[in-house]
């Protein structure tokens, strides 16, 4: 029951990343200057500035994880936290001046290296040798699934001439609500898993 929460809400996270991903480019693209401390900065520059903040927030996030062990009663509560925190970042960052997404998406890239390792490293441990590939291949497809999804959703929406900040806020505050829907109510079984002593 814990793997197929966390293979359900990884569904959904794929699903909420494919709609991201597609808008977010054109979205920059399109746009025109932001103001950045007295700067008129192009939208493709700011683009590239909270993605290179996302990626430099990563390598620092994993190289602390590296040398901090967690208390593996508290690597289930972590991941919760990670899971709430990035995406209330999500639902806020692009109502927000650049400064504030550039901070924001450092957080971001940090916090989420954080739950990928605690999840890729104990449903790993806690999956028998025998069954591990078929666990690993089930749970790719449903993520390869869910990106897939996203991409066809964000492009039927796309069409419909939305506002992007105002689909990522709801697309995120679904991922948000999946997580109280679907990872807080398996909290017991997927603490089994995430608790592990690694």
């Amino acid at each position: 029951k814990g793997l197929l929460a966390v293979t359900i809400y990884f569904f959904v996270i794929s699903l909420c990343s494919g709609v991201y991903s597609t808008l977010i480019m054109p979205y920059f693209r399109s746009t025109g200057d932001w103001a950045f401390f007295g700067y008129n900065l192009d939208g493709m520059v700011v683009y590239i500035m909270i993605y290179g903040a996302s990626t430099i927030g990563r390598f620092l996030g994993a190289n602390v994880q590296y040398r901090i062990k967690f208390n593996k009663e508290k690597r289930f509560n972590v991941a919760m936290a990670v899971y709430i925190i990035t995406n209330a970042l999500y639902i806020i960052i692009f109502h927000l001046p650049v400064y504030l997404m550039v901070l924001c998406m450092f957080v971001e890239g940090a916090l989420s290296v954080t739950s990928y390792n605690i999840r890729i490293s104990s449903t790993q441990q806690y999956v028998p040798d025998h069954k591990r590939g078929r666990f690993n291949g089930v749970f790719l497809f449903f993520n390869n699934l869910g990106m897939i999804l996203g991409q066809l959703v964000a492009g039927g929406i796309g069409d419909l001439g939305w506002s992007v900040p105002i689909i990522i806020t709801v697309d995120f505050a679904f991922n948000l609500v999946a997580v109280f829907l679907i990872v807080l109510p398996a909290r017991n079984q997927i603490s089994k898993i995430y608790n592990a002593d690694l």
